[in-house]
C-alpha cells in the first residue's frame, strides 16, 4: 500500500531539500531549487510515523542516488551510519521502532516551524507553502 503524501510532507519535504542547499547528500550535485530530481529520502520510510518528519531521518538524495539506495539498502546503511555516527543513528532506529500517532495538523505547523527556523538563520523567506519571496 502507497503513502499517502499531505500537505505536511510536501513542506517538510522543501524544508530538508533547502537545508541540505538543494544538493545531494551523496553524490554532491547541485539542483535546481524546486527542482523534481532533488528527493526527500527518509531512511526508515514514510509508513513509520514516528520518524516521518524526523530531520535525521532525512536527507536530499538525487533521484540517481536514491535509486542506488533501494536497489543496495545495505549501502543505504553504511551511508546513513557514517552520516549520523553510531549514538544517533542508533537513536534513529530506537525512534523508528516506536509507535506514533499521526497528527498532520502538528506535522505541518512542526515543518512550518522548522522552514520559518531556516529563513532566519539564512536569512532568506518563503512563504508557508513553500515559494521563494522575490
Amino acid at each position: 500500500m502507497k503513502t499517502k503524501i499531505d500537505k505536511a510532507d510536501k513542506l517538510f519535504s522543501f524544508y530538508i531539500r533547502t537545508r541540505d542547499k538543494w544538493t545531494c547528500q551523496r553524490c554532491g550535485e547541485k539542483h535546481e531549487e524546486r527542482s523534481q530530481g532533488l528527493h526527500n529520502s527518509h531512511y526508515w520510510g514514510r509508513g513509520r510515523e514516528s520518524t516521518r518528519f524526523s530531520e535525521t531521518n532525512c536527507a536530499a538524495i538525487c533521484l540517481g542516488c536514491h535509486r542506488y539506495f533501494h536497489a543496495y539498502p545495505q549501502e543505504y546503511y553504511k551511508w546513513k551510519l557514517n552520516q549520523l555516527g553510531e549514538k544517533e543513528f542508533q537513536k534513529l532506529e530506537v525512534s523508528a521502532n516506536m509507535r506514533c500517532r499521526k497528527d498532520r495538523k502538528l506535522s505541518y505547523l512542526f515543518a512550518k516551524q522548522l522552514l520559518k527556523k531556516l529563513e532566519k538563520k539564512r536569512g532568506e523567506n518563503y512563504y508557508p507553502d513553500g515559494i521563494v519571496r522575490v
